[in-house]
């Protein structure tokens, strides 16, 4: 999985913006990414960059709700916001928690729920981000049968179990249908959507991004021919965060 925001900077500026705006957590879109191809045709390699491989997802919004959920640590019950839906509930009628919360910060009254699918006793930013949800790999179905006899994960793997008859009896071999929308880039989910920026970012990453620029280092001898090597100030390529 990769957490994205809007606005490309660094953890550390976002979590300062976070830390000067009050806010505590990051609310993410688990985003279901897949191939237009069958799943076994897929050849990911280890190591490889999985944004390497043309990627699509489906285009409505999950539906947003509100659920009561057991804080485990006060015994209570608290609201929990959290959208439902994307592919798997197209393919195969799963109403799976399509949301995360890749970033938050504890306090003693703090409680994450199983899956990182929502919090409690925290202060939500109003920046929505994107985890990109990568595991409709080539070795997809067989995770799922496996997952499905183990029935090691939430309530006995039920969603393991219901992926597996629905594979099985469907011969569904890709989720690429009509509604498929192949993933260009952070500002097609902004447009979309999916995602949600914020223009108090945007200014720290630009300010942060100028005066990294603007920061002179200083030259560095060259070993070969004994004389001063002046190096670039800004090695990053474009658009890219300042360190």
């Amino acid at each position: 999985m990769r957490a994205s925001t809007p606005t490309r900077c660094g953890w550390r500026d976002l979590c300062g913006y976070f830390d000067a705006q009050g806010t505590t957590a990051l609310y993410c879109l688990l985003l279901d990414l897949y191939s237009d191809r069958p799943f076994e045709e897929l050849t990911y390699r280890p190591n490889q960059d999985p944004l390497s491989i043309p990627w699509y997802f489906d285009r409505s919004l999950p539906d947003p709700g509100t659920w009561d959920v057991v804080n485990r640590k006060t015994g209570k019950d608290f609201r929990c916001e959290a959208c439902r839906g994307g592919v798997r509930l197209r393919t195969m009628g799963l109403a799976s928690a399509q949301t995360k919360i890749p970033l938050l910060r504890y306090g003693p009254g703090t409680y994450l729920i199983q899956g990182m699918h929502g919090a409690d006793d925290v202060r939500f930013s109003p920046i929505r981000g994107a985890v990109l949800h990568l595991k409709y790999l080539q070795d997809f179905v067989g995770r799922v049968l496996s997952e499905a006899e183990r029935k090691e994960h939430w309530n006995d793997a039920l969603e393991y179990c219901v992926m597996a008859q629905t594979l099985a009896g469907q011969g569904l071999g890709s989720f690429h249908s009509p509604q498929s929308v192949r993933l260009e880039g952070l500002r097609q989910l902004v447009e979309l959507g999916l995602m949600r920026e914020d223009p108090g970012l945007a200014k720290v990453a630009r300010r942060r991004r100028l005066r990294c620029e603007a920061q002179p280092i200083p030259p560095r001898r060259d070993p070969r021919l004994g004389v001063p090597r002046t190096e670039s100030a800004n090695p990053e390529p474009p658009g890219e965060p300042c360190p």
